[in-house]
């Protein structure tokens, strides 16, 4: 094994990414119990518990994500530039908590416009993870592996510019609006959140062949 650091670490990423889709599917869970719970107690209660539950594993899954990253750094620099975009991104989604529990609406404007860069952070992580993988495979001469991740990191850009979109036009237009217009901000929101989905699909899918791949 040429490479040993990156093969771990993105295995690690391969565990977290893995996990992300068991919590996603969690949060969807958990939000349909709450909204349709028809003046259920018992409902409501176990929506809350799996909200909580889909939380607590996403903590899991970015502690997973650090330690994964900070290993494969070790053989290629992008995973450490991915690293700390993802420190980033966690520092503006705190700072965005903190001033949108301020009970201003130009706080919670605020907060919800640094949310949203938050989480484009986060997917714009992924690009250089890709070229890490990118990177490694080139040294192993699996070409296959590096246009895969070519390929990719377009539809990275494209659903990072996508989810920025649809998630400022939604909070342009969430209040103040005709109901066909609140609407339309409903899908988009909804269609923003399948954009991350299908980002975190495509990564697990490449993680699965690179820490194969990296095992030579």
């Amino acid at each position: 094994m040429k490479f040993p650091n990156a093969q771990k670490g993105v295995t690690k990423l391969w565990v977290g990414s893995l996990v992300g889709i068991i919590v996603a599917a969690i949060a969807v869970i958990g939000s349909i119990l709450l909204g349709f719970n028809n003046g259920s107690d018992a409902l409501k209660k176990i929506g809350v518990g799996v909200v909580g539950a889909g939380g607590i594993a996403g903590l899991v899954v970015f502690i997973i994500e650090l330690v994964g990253l900070h290993q494969a750094s070790e053989d290629d620099k992008n995973f450490n530039s991915a690293l700390w975009m993802v420190i980033f991104g966690l520092i503006i989604s705190i700072i965005a908590g903190i001033i949108g529990a301020i009970n201003n609406d130009i706080c919670t404007t605020v907060a919800k416009y640094l949310g949203i860069l938050g989480s484009a952070t986060s997917l714009f992580s992924l690009v250089y993870i890709f070229h890490g993988i990118m990177a490694v495979s080139k040294k192993l001469n699996n070409e296959d592996l590096v246009k895969e991740g070519r390929r990719l990191i377009v539809i990275i850009y494209i659903l990072f510019i996508a989810d920025m979109v649809f998630n400022l036009f939604g909070n342009i237009f969430e209040t103040n609006a005709a109901d066909w217009m609140k609407i339309v901000v409903s899908v988009l929101v909804v269609a923003a959140a399948v954009l991350e989905v299908v980002a975190t699909v495509i990564t697990f899918l490449y993680y699965t062949k690179a820490k194969e791949v990296f095992k030579k």
